[in-house]
C-alpha cells in the first residue's frame, strides 16, 4: 500500500515546490459544428483566436509543454486552424485536439474524440450536475493538480485555470495584457495555489480527465 501511494506523494511535492508549467490549452475558436444543450462555450461570445496573438502565445510556451490546440469549440470550423497547426509543428509542438468527430482533421494532429454526451456533465460554476453521478464518486485528491501544471488560453486572449472553465467564468489574467509567465506566476494564480483550488469548485476531488487511447 505504501509502495502505491508514494509515487503519487512524490509527485505532490513536486507540483507544490515547482510548479511548471507543463501543458496549455489554446482555444482556435469556441464556435462548434454542432450545438449540444450541455455544453458552457456559448456563455461567451463566439469567435476565432487572431492568427497574430496565437503566433504571440506559441512563442512564449515552455521548451516540451503538451499542447491542446482545442478547448471549447471544434477547433477545425476555425478559419485559421490549418495555419495555426503548422505553426505549432514548426516550433517542434506536437499538438492534440478534442473533437465530436464529425470532420477530419490534417495531419499532425493527434485527434481525440469526445463521447457524446460526455459521462459527466457540469455546471457553469464547476459542479457536477448530475447529482446521481455524484454520489458515487470518492474524492481522490487533496488539491488541484491543474493549477501547478496547466492553463488555458481562450479564443479573446482570457487565461483560465483548467479544462473545466468553458464557460469563462474565473479568468485570470489575458495574454493581450501579460505574458504567460507573468500570469502563471502572478499573485492572483499564487492565492489559487494557496487555497488548493477555485472557490466553489468541486471537480477539482476526483481524477476525471479524458484518457488518451
Amino acid at each position: 500500500m505504501i509502495r502505491q501511494l508514494l509515487p503519487r506523494q512524490v509527485k505532490d511535492v513536486i507540483l507544490k515546490q515547482f510548479h511548471p508549467l507543463s501543458s496549455i490549452a489554446v482555444e482556435p475558436t469556441n464556435r462548434c459544428n454542432e450545438d449540444c444543450s450541455y455544453c458552457h462555450r456559448k456563455m461567451r461570445p463566439l469567435g476565432d483566436m487572431n492568427i497574430n496573438l496565437y503566433i504571440k502565445i506559441i512563442n512564449q510556451i515552455p521548451k516540451g509543454a503538451l499542447l491542446a490546440l482545442s478547448y471549447g469549440g471544434e477547433s477545425i470550423v476555425a478559419k485559421d486552424f490549418p495555419t495555426m497547426l503548422k505553426i505549432a509543428l514548426s516550433r517542434g509542438l506536437k499538438p492534440i485536439v478534442f473533437s465530436n468527430g464529425k470532420e477530419p482533421y490534417p495531419k499532425g494532429v493527434e485527434v481525440i474524440v469526445y463521447p457524446k454526451p460526455p459521462p459527466i456533465i457540469f455546471t457553469p460554476d464547476q459542479r457536477i450536475e448530475d447529482r446521481n453521478i455524484a454520489k458515487n464518486l470518492i474524492p481522490v485528491n487533496t488539491f488541484c493538480r491543474d493549477l501547478f501544471r496547466t492553463l488555458a488560453v481562450l479564443w479573446n486572449g482570457d487565461v483560465v485555470p483548467c479544462c473545466y472553465c468553458v464557460g469563462g467564468g474565473r479568468v485570470i489574467g489575458n495574454v493581450k495584457d501579460e505574458s504567460l509567465k507573468q500570469i502563471w506566476e502572478s499573485p492572483k494564480y499564487r492565492k489559487l495555489r494557496e487555497a488548493g483550488h477555485c472557490e466553489g469548485c468541486e471537480v477539482w476531488q476526483y481524477n476525471l480527465e479524458v484518457k488518451r487511447p
